[in-house]
């Protein structure tokens, strides 16, 4: 059997693709139109589980590469563009209050006060 040797930056494109359409299946078969919640109102199962993980601490104030990280641990997205655009979209929701510069506050999932 011969070995396939693929470099870093070629498997990091890989990955990446891979959650590129992974994220395109779960939107399709949300029936969601690309936002990151679904056309119900609620978010999608990414986005769910961060925001579980952050119960508790309603009224906290994080900063976006805070949000990131706990984003990258709780879900399955490493490509930093995606974990971006996720975190710009989650801190766009009800969920999250503007504080100032990079900073947002955690008001609940239901996004209520």
């Amino acid at each position: 059997m011969s070995e396939v040797l693929v470099d870093a930056e070629k498997l990091d494109q890989l990955i990446d693709r891979v959650e590129d359409l992974e994220d395109r299946v779960e939107e399709l078969e949300g029936g969601s139109d690309g936002s990151e919640q679904s056309v119900d109102g609620r978010f999608d199962s990414r986005n769910a589980s961060v925001l579980d993980s952050l119960a508790g601490r309603e009224g906290q104030v994080f900063h976006v590469r805070s949000l990131t990280e706990i984003y990258r641990e709780h879900t399955d997205i490493r490509r930093k563009d995606t974990l971006k655009r996720r975190v710009k979209d989650l801190v766009k929701s009800p969920a999250f209050k503007h504080d100032r510069g990079s900073r947002h506050r955690f008001v609940g999932s239901g996004g209520d006060e």
